[in-house]
Order: structure tokens, then C-alpha cells, then sequence
């Protein structure tokens, strides 16, 4: 039976591959989230270190970005520091913490695999849920202002 008896599967995996896609400047596009390939491109970190620095630039608090990053991953040590920078980014500016062990991750291991996806799920709500609030911010911003422009129009 093993110490993971069922591998752990994204609640929501379109939703998430939506809004990772939405966010991620780099090329070639994220492969399909229920292929092997879409766990692969983000288990090297780049790609999160990417997508985490647009949606930092794109939110009402601009900082903590990861300023540095590996692009070459053939190494496992440039992998195990991209998951480390994304998640030490990720409690500094989205203040949540990713529970995962980056050398599980880098192996490839069934834990590996359950932990990338259940913190991956985690960040992504959390994200999203910050940005769901920005937009809905910036929906009903000027709503005041403009309720008592019309009242004084009202009024003369």
C-alpha cells in the first residue's frame, strides 16, 4: 500500500493551469495540467519564480519579487534553490507557507509529485483569492465619491 496510498490530484486542475497560463511570460505555453509534462515544466521552479514576479507586478503590493533565478536546471541544486526562492517568496509576499521538501520534489518520488501539487493547489488559492479581491477593489472603487456627486446633483 505504500506510504501514499493514492497519489493527490488537483481539485481543480483546469482552473489552475488557467491562471498559471494567465500569468507566465514564458514560451512555450504550460502543457495540459493532467499531463505528466505540466508537473515536469514546474518542478524545475523557474517557470513559478516567472509566474510569482507577474503576479507581484500586477498586484497593489509590488514587492518581493525574486530577483534571482536559475534558467539552467540540469543541476539539482539550481532546481532545489528555485523551489527554495518561490517559496520563501511566497511567505514573504503572499504570506503563505509551502510545506514541501525540494529534494523530494527534485526526485521525482510519488511524496515528491503530492507535495508539488497540494502546495501548488494551496498557492494558487491563496493567489487567486487575493487577486479575485483587487479586481473586485477596483470594481467599487470611486462608488462613494460618485453616490455623493449625484446626491449634490440631486440636492440643486
Amino acid at each position: 500500500m505504500g506510504y501514499f496510498p493514492r497519489l493527490y490530484e488537483l481539485a481543480n486542475p483546469e482552473r489552475y493551469h488557467l491562471f498559471l497560463s494567465q500569468f507566465d511570460p514564458s514560451r512555450p505555453v504550460l502543457p495540459p495540467p493532467t499531463s505528466r509534462q505540466f508537473l515536469d515544466t514546474l518542478r524545475t521552479g523557474t517557470r513559478l519564480c516567472l509566474i510569482h514576479n507577474s503576479l507581484t507586478h500586477f498586484s497593489l503590493r509590488p514587492f518581493g519579487l525574486i530577483t534571482r533565478f536559475h534558467t539552467d536546471t540540469t543541476v539539482q541544486y539550481r532546481v532545489t534553490d528555485n523551489l527554495r526562492y518561490f517559496a520563501k517568496a511566497a511567505e514573504i509576499r503572499w504570506e503563505i507557507i509551502l510545506d514541501w521538501d525540494v529534494e523530494e520534489i527534485y526526485k521525482e518520488s510519488p511524496r515528491g509529485d503530492q507535495m508539488l501539487k497540494s502546495q501548488l493547489e494551496k498557492w494558487c488559492e491563496h493567489v487567486i483569492g487575493e487577486m479575485v479581491k483587487i479586481y473586485q477593489d477596483e470594481t467599487t472603487e470611486g462608488q462613494d465619491v460618485l453616490d455623493a456627486l449625484m446626491g449634490e446633483l440631486d440636492g440643486h
